[in-house]
């Protein structure tokens, strides 16, 4: 099944990463792609930057909200608020 996970935090992290185990075609969908990827610090919270999980996930692909969106037969959210 195609799914999209709105949402780069660490739910929507682990949304993605069990789906994707779980053998689904996989997009985790954010506001600003190069943004995302341009951090290198731990967040808040002490998690590691998205750009690192993405490494240890190179199956789920990053897009934009409304690509993401497009690709999601099932679209979860996983934003904040």
């Amino acid at each position: 099944m195609k799914i999209a996970v709105l949402g780069t935090g660490m739910v929507g992290r682990a949304l993605a990463g069990r789906l994707a185990g779980l053998g689904h075609d996989v997009v985790i969908g954010t506001r600003d792609v190069r943004r995302t990827l341009a951090h290198t610090e731990p967040d808040a919270m002490g998690h590691p930057p998205y750009a690192e999980w993405q490494r240890a996930n190179q199956g789920v692909r990053l897009l934009p909200f409304p690509e993401a969106g497009a690709h999601g037969e099932l679209v979860l959210n996983a934003t904040a608020g």
